[in-house]
């Protein structure tokens, strides 16, 4: 395991992150061109956000363990390392831990052995994904293919993790993020005794029942479908939308407070990615639990906010284009040529939008709708 942050917390449950971003295949056939830089990218993101949010999560964040491949590094001449980020000082930069089948056993050994009842998880992966007639939620590790007798056998059954984990750990939240594809392959579907991924950790049927707590898990691609990325590395679209969703969007008022709940991730992240501009996501829960609390306390959330008209040029071609606030004072004025977006506060108040097209003025009323707002204008 690598643990890149700790810090003492004696008292009270607490908050444990494992991060996974596998972006290297060296035992891939070379024509299939698996590796991805956009998925240790997106792993280094996560890390450094959980990093950088510890106090806003409830409870709060005590650990983050990661395991990360970068293309880039060939881990027969050189450790992958985590990039040291100045602005995050308790962050452990340097060497971390190759995801492969041996390694991610371990780090979930490790983070069983750190949890005490009643304190959460959250557990993030990005890398390719497959699925089988049977099994969904599974992850490609970097050894995938190493296994001269069982080509698949280095793959991470996540949705195992989504069901047993709460139960193990006798967890008081667990919150499970996927950004990977569920690839049906012909080769899987049809492979004989069906598929033996890795399971890392068991837990008898009576003690998963008896358990209350169950997990909050979302896959970034439906069955049979894929996720995207940028081609030349970057923060993956899932991921982007996630941490919008996680840091700022995603939220409810309760108890007075801003939170970003298990509802508004699991049903709000495509519209989140929709209103922001992220290229377009599929997402899917493996597991789903609604009572599930909160994960962070947002003292300023925003939310984006995404307006067109029917017909197109209302906006298009508009002259000016503005919102008005209570003050009456004009803004997120429209630039010409480009889509009318912009954030604004997750507060209740409503907007009086201002369009001067061609054909006369237009107005409506823009009421606030987290986690993302989108609005189409018409006469």
């Amino acid at each position: 395991m690598t643990l890149v942050y700790q810090r003492d917390s004696t008292a009270g449950a607490r908050l444990h992150g494992l991060v996974i971003g596998c972006g290297r295949f060296p035992w891939l056939p070379a024509d299939l061109d698996a590796n991805r830089q956009a998925c240790f990218d997106s792993g280094v993101e996560m890390v450094r956000f959980l990093a950088r949010h510890a106090d806003q999560f409830e409870p709060r964040l005590a650990t983050i363990d990661c395991l990360l491949a970068d293309p880039r590094v060939d881990p027969a001449n050189a450790p992958d390392l985590l990039p040291a980020d100045p602005g995050l000082p308790d962050l452990q930069a340097g060497p971390v831990d190759r995801p492969l089948a041996v390694n991610v056993r371990a780090a979930f050994n490790a983070l069983l052995a750190r949890c005490r009842p009643g304190d959460s998880i959250f557990f993030y992966s990005t890398s390719h994904g497959v699925a089988g007639r049977d099994e969904v939620g599974l992850l490609v590790l970097e050894d995938a293919g190493s296994d001269e007798g069982d080509k698949w056998a280095q793959l991470l059954d996540v949705k195992s993790v989504a069901q047993y984990l709460p139960a193990r750990a006798k967890a008081g939240n667990v919150w499970i993020f996927m950004d990977a594809c569920q690839e049906v392959l012909e080769e899987l579907k049809d492979q004989a005794g069906g598929l033996n991924p890795l399971r890392p950790m068991t837990v008898s049927s009576t003690a998963m029942a008896l358990y209350p707590v169950r997990s909050t898990a979302l896959a970034a691609a439906r069955y049979g479908t894929q996720t995207h990325a940028p081609r030349a590395g970057g923060v993956a679209y899932f991921t982007q939308a996630l941490l919008d969703g996680l840091g700022q969007s995603c939220v409810e008022k309760r108890g007075g407070q801003w939170r970003v709940t298990a509802q508004q991730i699991v049903y709000g992240l495509e519209r989140v990615a929709r209103a922001a501009g992220v290229p377009p996501i599929e997402t899917t829960p493996l597991l789903i639990d609604t009572r599930a609390g909160h994960l962070l306390t947002l003292a300023n959330p925003s939310i984006p906010v995404h307006i067109v008209s029917r017909p197109t040029q209302l906006v298009g071609t508009a002259s000016s284009a503005y919102l008005l606030g209570q003050d009456s004072t004009p803004q997120f004025a429209k630039q010409p040529n480009v889509d009318w977006r912009f954030r604004v506060p997750a507060s209740p108040d409503a907007y009086q939008i201002h369009v001067d097209a061609v054909d006369g003025a237009l107005t409506a009323t823009l009421e606030i709708d987290p986690p993302a707002v989108e609005w189409e204008l018409s006469r």
